[in-house]
């Protein structure tokens, strides 16, 4: 396994696990782009401080928190990007597949696939959150993003898990940046909930109200006008 225990701030960091390995850290990682691979390998990359712009990954699972992304000229701002490092595209895994944004958006330019069939909403198959250090109240502002970083879904990207396994989609604005993954996701099909995140979803749902389906669920901070707390 890598134990990363000291900063590293690189422009590419590429890590190959053989065998039945880990990757954890006990101090930040600062690169633009971040390769990592190992089928049997479970990732965690939790250090709040993380400062990666691309990722690629083939793993078991993989858990990474980002504090801010990189700049490639998006009218949504900066972010977190699945793409292509070195000759490898998206994210792939056997198990749960975690990532938080804290300040920025995460951009889909690759697919990401995970085959875990995990559904708890606390701990899903699939777990995006775009903007996490934001809360539901957070009042709106001017500009692409009033309601702060998105999932943007760039192009044909697509979002599996494995068969009645669950993604929950933490994500911003009901229009702008997040406009395309909820097109993807399906209008009309009871997979949205408004006006929450990942702290008051879970506290709505273990009081017993609305369950959540398998597949990809689409969850906004912004509460529209007319639209309740339910899925849609």
């Amino acid at each position: 396994g890598v134990s990363i225990g000291a900063a590293v701030n690189v422009d590419t960091l590429s890590l190959n696990v053989t065998g039945a390995g880990t990757v954890t850290q006990s101090a930040a990682v600062t690169a633009n782009n971040l390769k990592l691979t190992g089928t049997n390998t479970d990732v965690t990359l939790n250090q709040s401080s993380n400062k990666v712009g691309t990722i690629a990954a083939n793993v078991k699972s993989l858990s990474l928190v980002n504090d801010t992304g990189v700049d490639l000229n998006s009218s949504y701002g900066t972010g977190l990007y699945v793409g292509t490092v070195d000759g490898l595209s998206g994210i792939n895994a056997t198990g749960r597949v975690s990532i938080t944004m804290n300040n920025g958006n995460i951009f889909l330019d690759k697919n990401i696939a995970t085959t875990a069939i995990d559904t708890s909403w606390t701990a899903p198959a699939l777990m995006l959150n775009a903007g996490a250090n934001l809360s539901p109240t957070s009042t709106a502002s001017a500009g692409v993003n009033p309601y702060g970083p998105n999932i943007v879904r760039l192009g044909t990207a697509t979002l599996t898990v494995g068969l009645g396994g669950r993604g929950m989609l933490y994500t911003g604005s009901v229009d702008g940046g997040s406009a395309a993954l909820a097109t993807y996701i399906g209008a009309g099909t009871g997979r949205f909930r408004y006006g929450n995140d990942e702290s008051t979803l879970s506290a709505a749902l273990t009081a017993g109200l609305t369950p959540l389906l398998s597949g990809m669920n689409g969850i906004y901070r912004q509460q529209p006008s007319g639209l309740s707390g339910v899925f849609h």
